[in-house]
């Protein structure tokens, strides 16, 4: 696995926008272009579990947290040190109103 100093690593030119922002309880795009994230902070501000998905653009596509059950008044922070592609971007959503998240990344 090359690392983030690798010759072969070539950074995308667009920075996702860190603010803290509501999750949409439908499946709504990030983005749509491939996408490379590092982190994403997921809080939880009701008084019951919630669930967050993400997962990427692709035909057939593929899921970098499935369902993942954000424990009430929690907030939960998914780091990927290398950073995690998302062919043809990334899609998201909460299962309800009530989760607030911000992205640490950068798209085509």
């Amino acid at each position: 696995m090359a690392s983030l100093s690798s010759d072969r690593y070539t950074p995308f030119t667009h920075q996702i926008s860190e603010t803290i922002t509501t999750v949409p309880a439908v499946a709504t795009d990030l983005t749509t272009t491939d996408t490379r994230i590092w982190q994403i902070t997921v809080a939880n501000t009701t008084a019951g579990a919630l669930t967050f998905t993400l997962k990427d653009r692709q035909a057939t596509p593929r899921y970098i947290c499935a369902a993942v059950s954000i424990a009430a008044n929690t907030t939960y922070i998914l780091a990927w040190p290398e950073g995690q592609f998302g062919y043809s971007g990334l899609n998201w959503s909460g299962s309800g109103a009530g989760l607030e998240a911000s992205v640490v990344g950068c798209y085509k």
